[in-house]
């Protein structure tokens, strides 16, 4: 369901590992100010309103992507998906 989700709504995903330093991943967590927050995070940046992305952390399951992938337009420009997952 997510995946089909992702697909129709032409996201692009992008994975940061954090498992080793990743400088990256850290800039990003704090620009979305969550430095203190725990791991995963997840935010969904619609094209429509990029400069505010909808956040999932901790846990979360298939029906609150959905939920947050449904804010964004099938029209939008080049969404994007940042999640920011822990070793498994």
């Amino acid at each position: 369901m997510v995946r089909k989700a992702i697909a129709e709504k032409g996201v692009v995903t992008l994975r940061a590992d954090k498992t080793t330093a990743n400088p990256e991943a850290d800039t990003l967590q704090k620009l979305l100010g969550l430095e203190s927050q725990g791991l995963p995070i997840l935010a969904v940046f619609c094209g429509s309103n990029p400069t505010h992305p909808q956040v999932l952390t901790d846990v979360y399951g298939k029906q609150d992507v959905l939920r947050v992938l449904e804010t964004c337009s099938a029209t939008d420009s080049a969404p994007a998906k940042l999640e920011t997952a822990q070793a498994r």
